[in-house]
């Protein structure tokens, strides 16, 4: 009986190809979306960068940070020999450590010493400037007056007033007229001068005329 022959070759068919294709695809899609949730590194503090060699002024940020260091190693000896004293005393009665905080309020000072540091070392060395809202003030720069008390309400101005300045916009003046100011005017006998607040060449012209009729038909002091 003839032997059959062995496959020599791991050839695969179109089919299956595409199947394994599919699976990895799937699988790192995944893993993906594990890593996503995972927290395992999304709690790692940055390293501390260190000061660049290319950084203006590194020698004196340098000397800054060591004379840092040394004076928050003089406080934390002075808080060590003031409380030697109390030792027995907190010892004998607790037990405990009493210097035990403070090593760890002297591990916080020297962690605090890094990039915030470095950053703002250069900021500390330069002479302070006193804020000018720090300064006494004098009768010399009182704030000016923006109110007139002489005039404290509209009719008293409206009164002192000989010519009113009557302030529209020229996209839609009719819009923004005031009959009770205009009654006024004509009671009182006061000039009133128009004024467009807003380019009339954007506007058109026979809406323009239009308008400047109209306000010179119902002000009988004003020509037309």
């Amino acid at each position: 009986m003839p032997s059959i022959r062995k496959k020599t070759s791991n050839r695969k068919s179109t089919n299956d190809r595409a199947k394994l294709r599919h699976k990895v695809a799937e699988g790192r899609k995944k893993n993906r979306k594990l890593a996503k949730k995972n927290p395992q590194w999304k709690s790692r503090v940055s390293k501390d960068p260190g000061i660049p060699n290319n950084l203006p002024f590194k020698d004196e940020i340098l000397a800054e940070i060591s004379e840092q260091r040394r004076l928050a190693a003089e406080e934390k000896a002075a808080r060590k020999s003031s409380k030697k004293p109390l030792k027995h005393v907190s010892g004998s009665a607790t037990g405990d450590d009493p210097s035990g905080s403070d090593d760890d309020g002297d591990e916080n000072v020297g962690a605090s010493v890094g990039v915030n540091t470095i950053r703002s070392a250069h900021a500390l060395s330069l002479p302070k400037k006193k804020s000018p809202l720090a300064q006494p003030l004098t009768g010399d720069d009182d704030e000016p007056l923006l109110m007139d008390p002489a005039i404290p309400d509209l009719g008293t101005a409206l009164d002192a007033g000989n010519v009113w300045l009557y302030v529209l916009d020229a996209r839609d003046p009719l819009a923004h007229q005031s009959a009770f100011i205009e009654s006024m005017a004509a009671e009182k006998k006061k000039s009133l001068v128009f004024l467009s607040t807003f380019s009339v060449t954007v506007v058109k012209p026979c809406h323009s005329r239009h308008c400047a009729k109209g306000s010179r038909r119902g002000l009988a002091g004003l020509p037309s």
